[in-house]
């Protein structure tokens, strides 16, 4: 497209001016491109690559639910039974989240 009292040559022109006159030039241009597409391709895989994310996110509850059972660990080193009681549960409600969550994830998704 030209801008207004342009001709189609002098747009041309101008392109050609701006462009680098070497071979030197030329091929340190294009390298960087294509570094830059090479990084736009690898950021765009990552964010399709949707079972390295489940995996971190199983891997981020797995955590929280380690660190929830050494606290009520620490917590239930009492005697009494009732909170025993209630670290069983606890433990296990934490174990049975975190499965579903992994077989939730790992689970095949019939495309239609």
């Amino acid at each position: 497209m030209t801008a207004p009292g342009q001709t189609e040559g002098a747009v041309v022109a101008g392109a050609e001016a701006a462009a680098p006159h070497s071979q030197a030039e030329l091929k340190a241009d294009i390298e960087q491109t294509r570094e830059r597409l090479g990084d736009t391709v690898q950021a765009l895989m990552a964010r399709a690559d949707v079972r390295a994310r489940a995996r971190e996110k199983v891997g981020a509850v797995t955590a929280r639910v380690g660190s929830r059972t050494a606290g009520i660990q620490r917590t239930v080193a009492g005697p009494s039974s009732r909170r025993i009681e209630v670290a069983v549960m606890a433990v296990s409600a934490a174990v049975l989240v975190a499965v579903s969550v992994a077989l939730v994830l790992r689970s095949p998704r019939r495309r239609h």
